[in-house]
């Protein structure tokens, strides 16, 4: 009995012994595997350099950087932007973008990880951008903080990670001004392919001589379900309550204030679950300043029924297409056009849906859709993007407008002004003044003209009107509008 005991006590300490370096190697494989997937991007690389793994603990360096097709991708943009100009400046974008952020890793292997604080787990780990750069670390020694950035993780033995991230706060008096930043802290949990977060900064201040500039309280929450490396499904909700910008000198000088920002998006499945849609809403409060009055500003976007593969291939293509010379393009077209056609067929729409304002106290709202008629495209054999009178039968637009009759003559003054100076000759000349004048005067009979024609429909508040093109047909306020006809 007493040897049996024995030898279970050595079997166990052995065990103990092996766990935390069988925790490393678990946790170590975990890092690869997420960096490599989370490289299928296109973008952005992950990799790990350096990595030591030691019994208790390891170290390494996590290194992000450019892809090499996106690196050469932005340098032959630069290139066709420059045209041969300057061949420094292609040099120099290629050498920028070949460089990497380097992140330095230190983990305590499970399952007792001793740290800062005792976890029982798989691993506890810290990742700090800490370079060693000497233009950046003098930065850092400036600012008087001991990092850019820190991340602490937790994952337990599930594989589920718990982490908290924080860049610090710095308070830094300069002879051009006074730079006081809160501090960014982020909360959130990663389990598999779901992550969900938290983050917040007070406040983020920069007041020199000649403007000050002034952001309050952000707040960011999300919840996403990672359905491809190049596309999270879910939700995210952000809010700032203010951002002031004050100049003191100069014909500007006055202050603006943004108030009561919010953007909330929502990116899900389809009832086809090879389609996505994405939806944006975005709410401004007041815009204040001294000849700005702007209040409850609403925007939102959608993008409705596209194709997740299609979308992400036919990208692809393009950034691949734009490294190649112009007598490769052709060879290339077949694909793109077998891309694009598979894009449009799942009968995409875009819709700025709403938008709305009041500008003193005065209205306007308005949305504007376009959708394909996926089912209307031709064979996909018979199908050429290039042949334009084939676009208006597969192509939907709605649109839809309201605005208060003060700003409708305002608008009109500013058209009928515009039109008045352009008509200006040197033998009959027009001063801006006299434009002006003029348009005041003409602008009430243009909206009256524009009524009666069937333009517009007119209220106690103001002139709406609503407008569709549909199976090439163009109809505005339910009147049909021959194509082609003299402008009004």
């Amino acid at each position: 009995m007493k040897k049996l005991l024995l030898i279970l006590i050595i079997l166990v300490a052995a065990a103990l012994l092996l766990l935390p370096s069988v925790a490393g190697r678990v946790s170590e494989a975990r890092i690869r595997a997420n960096l490599n997937r989370a490289s299928e991007n296109g973008f952005i690389t992950f990799s790990i350099s350096g990595y030591e793994s030691g019994w208790l603990s390891s170290r390494g360096q996590i290194e992000l950087g450019f892809s090499e097709t996106y690196q050469e991708t932005l340098a032959r943009m630069a290139e066709l932007e420059n045209q041969g100009e300057d061949p420094q400046i292609s040099e120099f974008m290629r050498e920028m973008l070949d460089k990497s952020i380097v992140l330095d890793l230190k983990m305590n292997h499970g399952p007792l990880a001793l740290g800062e604080d005792m976890f029982v787990g798989l691993s506890t780990a810290v990742i700090r951008f800490n370079p060693t750069d000497e233009d950046l670390a003098t930065v850092r020694d400036e600012l008087g903080i001991d990092y850019f950035l820190e991340i602490r993780t937790r994952t337990g033995f599930d594989g589920t990670t718990v982490f908290d991230a924080d860049i610090p706060p710095v308070d830094y008096t300069h002879e051009t001004g006074v730079f006081d930043f809160s501090g960014l802290q982020i909360n959130g949990e990663f389990d598999g392919d779901e992550l969900s977060s938290t983050g917040h900064m007070d406040s983020f201040t920069v007041n020199g001589p000649a403007v000050s500039f002034e952001v309050i309280n952000l707040r960011v929450n999300g919840s996403q379900q990672m359905y491809s490396p190049h596309l999270w499904l879910g939700t995210t909700q952000s809010t700032l309550d203010s951002i002031i910008i004050e100049t003191r000198t100069g014909p500007s000088a006055g202050s603006v204030e943004i108030r009561d920002i919010r953007a909330d998006s929502d990116i899900h499945l389809n009832e086809n679950p090879q389609l996505a849609d994405l939806v944006v809403n975005y709410h401004l409060g007041s815009i204040m300043g001294a000849d700005i009055d702007l209040r409850d500003l609403k925007v939102g976007l959608k993008l409705l029924r596209f194709d997740i593969d299609s979308l992400q291939g036919y990208y692809n293509l393009t950034n691949e297409l734009a490294l190649l010379e112009p007598d490769a393009l052709a060879e290339r077209a077949p694909e793109l056009r077998e891309k694009l056609y598979k894009l449009l067929a799942g009968s995409p729409a875009i819709a700025i849906d709403p938008l709305e304002f009041s500008w003193d106290e005065d209205a306007f709202q308005a949305l504007l859709q376009v959708e394909i008629h996926g089912n209307k495209l031709p064979p996909e054999e018979s199908w050429d993007p290039t042949d334009t009178e084939a676009w208006p039968a597969v192509v939907a637009v709605n649109a839809e407008a309201s605005i208060a009759r003060n700003m409708a003559i305002a608008v009109a003054t500013q058209t009928l002004q515009q039109q008045l100076l352009a008509q200006s000759t040197p033998e009959n000349p027009l001063s801006p003044e006299q434009a002006a004048e003029m348009a005041r005067q003409q602008a009430p009979a243009m909206l009256d003209i524009l009524t009666t024609q069937g333009m517009l429909t007119k209220s106690d508040d103001g002139y709406a009107t609503r407008a569709s093109f549909d199976d090439n047909v163009l109809t505005v306020n339910g009147m049909p509008i021959p194509l082609g006809a003299p402008e009004l």
